[in-house]
């Protein structure tokens, strides 16, 4: 059993002591001092710093131009469409009147909305609730009591009556005054001849009529709105080609709308909650996830057995589950075929370029590496020291890519903005390309280590064919002009071919140059 042993803990000494002898040797000044060198061969650094460039360039941009192509769909469906369609909508008859009235005419508000709330708060990329109360047609009256009413011989404006969070954000407001009341079109408010500070008199449909100070005019929303009013489109425009127009709509804030229709004996109002996306974190990752959930959510509320259900009562709830979400991901798969073996073989030319400069080291370190290797250095460490000396300049030359990558995503990309997620996954693919690059130059040094001295020199090549970089950049450049000056580049999931053209010229007649 001795005998049987010993030769393995032979093994097991000679490999420490090699691994110890390499260490110390790395220590010495021309292992220490090696990223210091870089400098002082600006040639070799420029060349090494290109070739990570290209290669930072080609990583990174490939996983972000894929995640702006893909924001781009989800951003015509939220903003160019109706984010209110997209997001989580429940429709439900509501009581107006107090708790304590004794009158049971739909659900009460409060804990609806407080139900509601508690379940959409952690979905991600939703933003807050608005709520629109709808109290129907209404008559409205220059002036207070029923003596206007009398003195206007019954003659009144028609108008619809809606209470909307934040309204005040997305109308024109015409003119303001100081409290509370009703808001009215500048159409209405000409022909009842009152303005801010006024009084009119509304009269619900069926009910008693109250009077009501005149908060501000707006200019009618009929005639032009933001894209705030896109859910409540019907309010505003004809339900038909050729029907008749809907009567003005006047504004109030939902609470006070409701006192309103409670003071003129309404019992009852529909309500909307509508849980929008939000258009500034409304990714592809975050869409998906959001729509996930919001379908659950929508399962719930439409289960009168599961507690929101319950507290919802009958009535539909809706949310986009998950259209704008699956044409997204065709649109981003359509440019990941393309993008994906563009951006491989764009790695693949910085990774030769990089060889290249390996080379390059061995012929410009020639003699210093003999004098290394007749005091013991092997090649593995020889390779190290090779390594150690470039990777100043891969570390800046990477650095500048990642970043120029950022930049042209967001200056051509179908989508300005760069989500984190889209980001660090360029971080990866560069990363893990640097690592080949390393290994590769590595066992290039390595290999080429016994050959120095023998026959690693040589004139260059002489260049056979005529220049042709020039003209690739040439066509890059039109590219660009070209995407700078069209209005869309994304329409469904068809992506514009120059957008992946631009890049490919890019890099190939930068690279070309380069090498």
């Amino acid at each position: 059993m001795r005998l049987m042993r010993r030769p393995r803990l032979r093994g097991l000494h000679d490999l420490r002591e090699q691994v110890g002898r390499s260490l110390r040797l790395l220590w010495l000044p021309p292992w220490r001092r090696a990223p210091l060198r870089a400098w002082r061969t600006p040639s070799l650094f420029l060349g090494v710093a290109v070739a990570a460039f290209v290669l930072g360039v080609a990583g990174a941009s490939r996983p972000m131009f894929v995640a702006s192509t893909a924001r781009a769909s989800l951003t015509r469906d939220v903003e160019v469409g109706c984010r209110f369609d997209v997001g989580f909508r429940a429709e439900r008859s509501v009581a107006v009147t107090p708790p304590d009235s004794g009158i049971t005419a739909g659900l009460p508000i409060g804990p609806v909305t407080q139900a509601l709330d508690a379940e959409l708060a952690d979905v991600p990329g939703i933003d807050p609730l608005v709520l629109s109360v709808i109290g129907g047609q209404a008559q409205v009256f220059p002036g207070g009591g029923d003596g206007a009413i009398a003195a206007a011989g019954g003659d009144a404006e028609e108008v619809q009556l809606i209470g909307r969070t934040g309204f005040l954000d997305h109308i024109d407001v015409v003119e303001r005054g100081d409290g509370p009341g009703i808001w009215l079109a500048d159409v209405s408010a000409e022909r009842l001849g009152v303005g801010p500070g006024d009084e009119v008199t509304v009269r619900p449909s069926a009910a008693e009529p109250r009077v009501v100070p005149v908060a501000g005019v707006y200019r009618d929303l009929r005639a032009g709105r933001d894209r705030h009013w896109c859910s409540m489109r019907w309010y505003f425009e004809p339900r038909s080609a050729g029907g008749s127009a809907p009567a003005v709509v006047a504004l109030f804030d939902p609470d006070e709308l409701r006192g309103l229709l409670a003071a003129a004996g309404v019992h009852s109002a529909e309500a909307w909650w509508e849980y929008p996306p939000d258009p500034e974190s409304w990714d592809l990752p975050t869409a998906d996830a959001a729509t996930r959930e919001l379908a659950r959510i929508v399962d719930r509320a439409n289960n009168r057995i599961t507690g929101l259900g319950a507290a919802l009562g009958y009535g539909p709830s809706s949310a986009d589950i998950p259209r704008s979400v699956r044409k997204a991901e065709r649109t981003a798969a359509s440019v990941e075929s393309v993008a994906g073996p563009v951006a491989l073989g764009t790695i693949g030319v910085a990774v030769v370029m990089l060889l290249a400069a390996a080379r390059s080291w061995l012929t410009r370190r020639a003699q210093e590496v003999t004098v290394l290797s007749l005091r013991g250095a092997g090649p593995l460490t020889l390779a190290l020291k090779a390594t150690a000396e470039l990777l100043p300049a891969l570390v800046v030359g990477t650095g500048l890519g990642v970043a120029s990558a950022v930049a042209v995503v967001r200056a051509i990309g179908p989508h300005p903005r760069v989500g984190d997620e889209a980001v660090a996954d360029g971080l990866l693919v560069v990363g893990a390309a640097l690592v080949v690059a390393l290994v590769a130059l590595t066992v290039v040094v390595a290999a080429g280590v016994r050959r120095v001295g023998v026959g690693a020199g040589g004139a260059a090549p002489r260049r056979s064919l005529p220049p042709w970089e020039p003209a690739v950049l040439a066509l890059a450049a039109a590219a660009l002009y070209e995407l700078r000056t069209r209005d869309t580049v994304v329409d469904e999931t068809h992506v514009d071919g120059l957008l992946l053209l631009f890049p490919l010229l890019l890099l190939a007649g930068g690279a070309g140059s380069v090498a």
